[in-house]
């Protein structure tokens, strides 16, 4: 399967900001699973998605700080196929019971 980041349109900025900074790409509800397989482990579903990137609800690594900046290598679970991708972590906010983080993919990343 395609890099999940081709699965959505790209098209002009949202209408709506978002903490102060213009969305790039409308959102799409998504519900998948993730796994985070680099350079640590965690397990995870998928929130929402755009062109640009996935906001995730992991577990797993409960002592895991995902900082901005941190890249991940991930697998994503949708529709009975997985895709590869690395992204790299916007913001994460620590949950009772794991992280919540959003992702920003890195396009140039060529992954087989």
């Amino acid at each position: 399967m395609e890099r999940l980041a081709t699965l959505f349109p790209v098209g002009p900025e949202d209408e709506l900001e978002h903490r102060g900074a213009r969305r790039r790409a409308a959102r799409y509800p998504v519900h998948a699973d993730v796994r985070v397989t680099g350079p640590t482990e965690a397990t995870g579903v998928v929130l929402n998605a755009s062109a640009g990137g996935l906001r995730v609800a992991l577990q797993g690594a409960s002592e895991q700080a995902w900082g901005e900046g941190d890249r991940l290598e991930l697998e994503v679970e949708i529709d009975d196929q997985v895709t590869r991708d690395d992204a790299e972590v916007v913001w994460s906010r620590q949950l009772p019971d794991g992280w919540l983080v959003g992702l920003r993919f890195l396009r140039s990343a060529s992954r087989a």
